[in-house]
């Protein structure tokens, strides 16, 4: 199996029309120009691309084959081509002599004209026109003539084969041109893929914590006005047996602790973005969120967060006080810090801080708003320092760049 075939069969090939004509077939696939706008088109499309990548494979293992079977073609010709060359000296030869033992044992004139032609193969020439020419000569020079003829054939056959040859290298390297390009665009999509995968998760787990901490403050407001019921029973019970109004009339308990402490929840005002930049100083957006057209394959893919560009070891901030959910290692994201920040605004959110050279912080940490949680880097799938930023709104991906005033 070659490498090509192994790159071919790993990797899925971009969507693109192909016209396959070495082999007189006509293989179709989806309009480059249609680009998927959700996960599930996406994998459609991601299906199709390694459909195209077993069809470029055999036609790659197909040229191959041909491209050796050539080869040895044309090796074989051109060992025929100097046994043949070998037979027509020998032949010419004959002829030769056979004219020079009739000039001797003839003498004529036509013999003697022949044997003064300017080359052996000029003698020849004029030598089939002669009619004196006996049966024995006559025999030698058609030999010499199908040999030449051979020849001449073996020849063609030698310019075909080499004519063939080089179709077929044009035709590797143009299978190979598509392959390299199908691979880079191949590589995108499974990375398309993962981060989709990876992302979903997150908001999966996300989403199981506010469903945690809705369920336990739920729980928590029934066992206070549980017990605040409880409590004004027993003191109701207790007032009756001592008598202490005559008249039945009671005064209403003030114990603050008889009505449940609501779950304090944060609010936002309008002075100031909603979040804290995660980066100090002017912001450089080097990637946008959501669907774009990749700058390298031309083809349409989900961005999940805001890039920002910024050098190895710059410090990133947390967007608001919470607590570190997670701080975990992702193939896709790399380093990545996830802060829970509860509910603002009637809402649960959460940010996300990915590519990090390293982290300033621990898991289940409470930091405040500004707090250095790690610093940037180029970790997990990235091509260079930077930030890779998410914001999570009630457990769902969203565009983080309004919310911190951009």
């Amino acid at each position: 199996m070659t490498r090509l075939r192994r790159i071919l069969r790993a990797c899925a090939v971009p969507a693109i029309a192909v016209v396959v004509m070495w082999t007189g077939a006509v293989v179709s696939y989806a309009d480059p120009t249609t680009q998927p706008t959700t996960i599930a088109e996406a994998q459609d499309q991601l299906e199709l691309l390694q459909q195209k990548a077993s069809d470029l494979g055999q036609q790659y293992d197909k040229v191959q084959e041909q491209l050796q079977q050539a080869q040895k073609d044309l090796d074989q010709v051109r060992a025929d081509i100097e046994t043949q060359k070998q037979r027509v000296e020998d032949a010419r030869q004959k002829v030769a002599l056979i004219a020079l033992q009739q000039y001797r044992d003839q003498g004529s004139m036509s013999t003697i004209a022949l044997l003064t032609s300017e080359d052996i193969d000029t003698m020849i020439a004029q030598m089939s026109t002669v009619q004196q020419v006996t049966a024995t000569t006559k025999m030698y020079l058609q030999n010499f003539q199908t040999e030449q003829a051979r020849l001449k054939d073996l020849e063609r056959t030698e310019q075909a084969n080499v004519q063939k040859i080089t179709d077929d290298q044009a035709r590797l390297a143009d299978l190979k041109a598509q392959a390299d390009a199908a691979a880079a665009v191949a590589q995108d999509q499974a990375d398309q893929a993962e981060e989709e995968a990876a992302l979903a998760a997150i908001e999966q787990q996300i989403r199981e914590r506010i469903a945690a901490q809705e369920a336990k403050e739920k729980a928590e407001k029934e066992a206070a006005e549980k017990a605040a019921a409880e409590k004004a029973a027993a003191e109701e019970e207790a007032r009756k047996k001592a008598g202490q109004s005559n008249d039945g009339s009671e005064t209403p308990s003030t114990d603050p602790s008889d009505t449940p402490t609501p779950t304090p929840t944060a609010t936002r005002t309008a002075s100031g973005p909603f979040l804290l930049p995660p980066l100090a100083g002017p912001l450089r957006i080097t990637s946008p969120f959501g669907w774009r057209i990749d700058p390298i394959t031309h083809y349409s893919a989900y961005h999940s967060g805001v890039d920002f560009g910024a050098a190895c070891g710059t410090p990133v901030r947390a967007s608001e006080s919470g607590v570190v959910a997670s701080r975990v290692w992702s193939s896709v994201f790399g380093n990545y810090v996830i802060l829970d920040h509860g509910k603002i605004n009637g809402s649960y959110w959460s940010t996300g801080y990915a590519h990090l050279s390293s982290f300033a912080v621990s898991a289940g940490q409470q930091v405040n708003r500004g707090d250095i949680i790690g610093y940037s880097g180029t970790t997990g799938r990235s091509t260079g320092c930077h930030l890779h930023y998410n914001v999570f709104k009630d457990g769902n991906n969203v565009n983080g760049a309004p919310l911190i005033g951009l």
